[in-house]
């Protein structure tokens, strides 16, 4: 059975090399795509292109993507790749609608959920 088969709903984010503040921003290394019992990276940086499942999963309206800052993403992921993603929640856009704060991810987990995201700063090469 193909990977993420029947799912409606799938969690995304990606990656991207850091670079200095003034420097031009990195491609993108790696795209995660997850439910809540399996998830897979695709390691771009590598791979040179977007395989056919993820390009089609992307681009599945039928799929919903939930993703924090999904806009600047899939923009990204379009200019990069001419990817016509579809179908993504940015809940970031969500927490601007409810005039939350904080707005970052770790943020809305604490407020909505009273849990701890831990997310510890890591530079790694991808």
């Amino acid at each position: 059975e193909p990977l993420f088969a029947g799912e409606a709903l799938l969690g995304f984010d990606t990656e991207s090399r850091p670079s200095a503040a003034l420097a031009p921003r990195s491609a993108t290394a790696v795209v995660q795509l997850a439910t809540e019992h399996a998830a897979c990276l695709w390691r771009l940086s590598e791979l040179g292109c977007v395989p056919p499942l993820l390009r089609r999963l992307l681009e599945d309206p039928a799929v919903v993507k939930v993703a924090q800052g999904a806009a600047q993403e899939v923009s990204v992921l379009r200019e990069e790749h001419g990817l016509n993603a579809q179908a993504f929640v940015d809940l970031h856009h969500i927490a601007m609608h409810l005039r939350t704060t904080p707005r970052s991810l770790q943020g809305l987990v604490a407020l909505f959920l009273s849990q701890r995201l831990a997310k510890e700063q890591r530079l790694t090469d991808w």
